[in-house]
């Protein structure tokens, strides 16, 4: 079985609800919605042209839009850089902001590890990282 094929079927044993797709280049991606206390997260899970490397990108974790407190966020994306070794906060222009993961694919990586790796990254955005975006926002 290929990543593809056992990604599909870890989240469909897990009642996990997905959409499958593949981009112009013929390579499939998922995208799936987590929701949040008032927000939906949208994940992409991608992989490069080989399938040798599988990219979690979240977004919709907050817009902070306000040019007076982008400092400040890019204070608050630093010190979330600096707490995670692997995992990587930016902001696009509008003040989206985005959390991306590369976990690298090997014959020996299963659906599980995706979905651990996934599980882990929201765990830290909800629990710990969004109620200080949010305190941000509202301030």
């Amino acid at each position: 079985m290929n990543i593809v094929d056992k990604i599909r079927a870890r989240f469909q044993k897990d009642g996990i609800m997905f959409d499958e797709d593949t981009n112009e280049d013929g390579v499939t991606f998922f995208r799936l919605r987590q929701k949040t206390e008032s927000e939906y997260l949208i994940i992409l899970i991608s992989f490069n042209d080989d399938y040798s490397a599988c990219d979690i990108t979240i977004g919709n974790i907050v817009r902070i839009e306000s040019p007076l407190k982008r400092e400040e966020l890019l204070k608050l994306l630093n010190e979330f850089n600096g707490k995670y070794r692997y995992q990587k906060y930016f902001v696009e222009d509008n003040g989206d902001v985005l959390v991306q993961y590369s976990l690298p694919v090997t014959d020996s990586t299963e659906g599980e590890d995706v979905e651990r790796v996934l599980i882990i990254i929201l765990g830290g955005i909800i629990k710990d990282n969004l109620p200080k975006f949010m305190k941000l926002r509202w301030s």
